[in-house]
């Protein structure tokens, strides 16, 4: 299930995953996540993942659609998660899109939360 927060306020975005997404959870989220990008352009978003526990074939592709479709709309986005794929993934990301987003561990959330809810002075 993607469970978005109650903190969920303006352009931030709070959301958990928690243990196998399906089709269904992103047929919910998808448009939530849609209208905050038409609303506010690049939002920031916290996702924790550490009570993740992957996806059913389906959702695994409308995960991916999902990435390609918001490619750059993160301003920062915090990926919260305890395993090394996480990590890498975030890693990966940054190298080929102009969003910002960075991995904590689950004893950085305080740390997540403060990253990304700083406002880039330019």
């Amino acid at each position: 299930m993607l469970e978005i927060q109650p903190e969920s306020r303006g352009d931030f975005l709070s959301v958990c995953a928690v243990g196998k997404l399906t089709e269904r959870d992103y047929q919910k989220f998808t448009p939530q996540l849609d209208r905050l990008v038409a609303e506010h352009g690049r939002v920031r978003a916290l996702i924790d993942m550490t009570a993740f526990e992957g996806w059913t074939a389906k959702a695994a592709w409308k995960d991916f659609i999902l990435g390609i479709r918001h490619w750059n709309d993160f301003e920062r986005c915090a990926l919260i998660g305890d395993r090394a794929w996480e990590r890498a993934s975030v890693v990966a990301f940054n190298a080929v899109s102009k969003s910002n987003i960075r991995f904590f561990s689950a004893h950085q959330r305080r740390e997540a939360w403060i990253w990304t809810h700083e406002k880039d002075v330019h």
